[in-house]
């Protein structure tokens, strides 16, 4: 695996006080602009996502800022993004897919593959939306790179997030070429949590914070994410949230096939939470 060095390893990243973790950023997007051909920003609109794009542009203005409408982000995070592209007068764009979010539930189903109780010789016989995270993030990105001949793109992704992206950091580092062939570059990948929320309010940093009232974490809508499994943080699954918060979004993916495929899992599995959930948020 090809990466740059940053002069400084991983693990002492992570333990350097805030002020030289921002300088060290610096250098990292410094770096990626001297090093690599053509970076883009990959902006989902989320609270790292806006601290990484703070600390691009402070060093590059014009950076081609792209985010990922694939039909399937909530309308909150959509109207952000789209107001501080104007509001900021961002190099601004976006990658889609091709299909609507009624053809493709209908199509390939909720992304429900983690979060039921079937084991993996049975996901073959429901649509659970196996494949997600390539088709509705992965694809239209590549495409879109393709299309405007760049070989790299900036990341808001941190270490501290989970175990295994702290891993991810400590063996490939800032800057990475990945098994697509294309660079990857998180230059905030040695921040937590706690220091990137204390920037934020120190530099009034605008994130959707209408969403963040509803849900913790930018992500897609057609994720079965935190539905009968405990995820930490969450104070209900992604599901639930758009039950009680989107009814309208939730009524109208249970309309596409979703009640069915809930239905049919439930039975063939006699899952009892699964019924619970069913009996709560479906009927």
């Amino acid at each position: 695996m090809e990466k740059i060095n940053a002069g400084i390893t991983e693990d002492e990243a992570l333990v350097l006080p805030f002020d030289k973790k921002v300088i060290l950023a610096d250098k990292i997007i410094k770096i990626a602009f001297e090093c690599l051909e053509n970076p883009i920003v990959n902006f989902s609109g989320g609270k790292h996502s806006c601290f990484m794009l703070h600390l691009v542009l402070r060093v590059r203005q014009n950076v081609k800022v792209v985010f990922i409408n694939n039909g399937f982000e909530l309308p909150e995070v959509v109207d952000f993004v789209k107001t501080q592209a104007k509001k900021l007068d961002l190099n601004y764009d976006e990658a889609t897919i091709t299909l609507s979010p009624k053809e493709y539930i209908m199509k390939y189903g909720m992304s429900l593959y983690d979060d039921v109780p079937l084991k993996k010789k049975d996901y073959c016989k429901f649509k659970i939306g196996k494949g997600c995270k390539y088709r509705l993030k992965i694809e239209p990105m590549l495409r879109y790179m393709k299309m405007v001949n760049s070989e790299s793109k900036f990341l808001g992704i941190m270490g501290a997030e989970t175990p295994f992206r702290k891993m991810s950091f400590r063996k490939r580092g800032f800057i990475y070429k990945d098994s697509d062939n294309l660079w990857k570059i998180k230059p905030i990948a040695h921040f937590n949590a706690e220091e990137v929320n204390a920037y934020i309010k120190e530099k009034n940093i605008q994130y959707p914070i209408d969403f963040y009232r509803k849900f913790p974490q930018t992500t897609c809508y057609c994720c079965g994410w935190g539905m009968l499994k405990k995820v930490k943080d969450l104070e209900m699954g992604l599901p639930q949230s758009l039950a009680v918060h989107w009814p309208e979004i939730w009524k109208a993916m249970l309309s596409w096939g979703v009640r069915e495929e809930l239905l049919k899992i439930a039975s063939y599995t006699g899952d009892i939470k699964l019924w619970e959930f069913i009996r709560k948020y479906v009927y």
